[in-house]
C-alpha cells in the first residue's frame, strides 16, 4: 500500500492515470453515440457533443487527482477548455479526413485522432490550463 501511495506522488503517473481514463470516457462516449445515433446523426454533430461532457468530466479529473488544485477558478477551467479547443478543431478536420477520404469508421478514425492528441494535451495543461 505504502509503494502505491508513493507512486501516486508522481504528477507524471498522476496523469497518465487520469489520461487512460479520460481517454477511455470520452471514446466510449463518443462510441455510444454512435452506435446509438445509427446513422440518424452525423458523427461531426457527435463529436462536438461527445467533446463538451468528456472535457469537462476531465477537468475534473486533472484538477483534483493530478494537478491538485483546490483553487476554484474559472479562468483554469477556460484556459483547459481552450486546451481541448484546439483538440477539438484538429478532430473537426482530421475525423473527416480519415473517414470520408481514408474510408475509416468513425469509431475507429476517432481512436487515431485520440492517439494524436493525448501527449500534446499533458504539455498544454501542465503550461497553461493549470499554470499558477
Amino acid at each position: 500500500m505504502a509503494t502505491l501511495k508513493t507512486s501516486l506522488q508522481s504528477e507524471k503517473l498522476r496523469y497518465l492515470l487520469a489520461g487512460g481514463y479520460n481517454a477511455a470516457f470520452g471514446y466510449g462516449l463518443f462510441a455510444v453515440l454512435i452506435l446509438l445515433a445509427d446513422d440518424r446523426i452525423h458523427y461531426l454533430i457527435i463529436l462536438p457533443v461527445s467533446h463538451v461532457i468528456a472535457v469537462t468530466n476531465a477537468y475534473f479529473t486533472y484538477r483534483f487527482f493530478v494537478f491538485r488544485d483546490a483553487a476554484s477558478n474559472l479562468k483554469s477551467y477556460l484556459r483547459f477548455h481552450a486546451v481541448y479547443l484546439a483538440s477539438l478543431g484538429f478532430g473537426m478536420v482530421a475525423l473527416p479526413l480519415l473517414v470520408e477520404l481514408g474510408g475509416t469508421r468513425p469509431i475507429f478514425a476517432q481512436g487515431i485522432v485520440l492517439a494524436v492528441t493525448v501527449v500534446l494535451s499533458y504539455i498544454l495543461h501542465k503550461r497553461f490550463s493549470f499554470a499558477p
